[in-house]
């Protein structure tokens, strides 16, 4: 088989089809965390914004959302109509069915691939080093309202 034909969906996700995205996340997970460590993380030495490193809003520390905020009310995502309830978004503004468009394109499965289980050992200790704060932040927060644990 071709290496892009694992890839490609061929009207139902099949076993192979998934394991070749699984495959890719866990991948791109890897890589991922070898970028932003080769360029020393998000904050440098000094406790400061890395310029070296992207700082897409998609990957960054959710934390840095907050610096310099006086922040009074944080929400969990569990959660999430009790915090559009409490920051006064009224439920016409949000109840409306979304799609995301990327998971709807014809190369993305329409069941669920990524798990916590599909990232190694060695990535996920990177991770938790580089959201360190974001994962106390959670644990302070929202971990009593779930579950499961990170």
């Amino acid at each position: 088989m071709h290496q892009g034909e694992k890839y490609v969906n061929n009207s139902e996700d099949n076993e192979l089809f998934l394991e070749g995205w699984r495959e890719h996340f866990s991948q791109s997970m890897d890589m991922w965390v070898h970028d932003i460590e080769s360029v020393g993380g998000f904050d440098n030495p000094s406790g400061f914004d890395n310029p070296s490193c992207y700082w897409d809003v998609h990957i960054i520390p959710q934390i840095k959302f907050f610096m310099g905020y006086d922040v009074s009310f944080l929400g969990c995502a569990g959660e999430i109509d009790k915090v559009l309830e409490r920051i006064d978004i009224p439920p016409h503004m949000y109840k409306r069915e979304r799609s995301n468009v990327y998971e709807k394109a014809g190369i993305m499965p329409r069941q669920k691939f990524q798990s916590i289980s599909l990232i190694s050992n060695v990535t996920m200790e990177k991770l938790l080093k580089f959201y360190a704060q974001d994962v106390d932040l959670y644990r302070t927060f929202c971990e009593s309202n779930y579950e499961r644990n990170i």
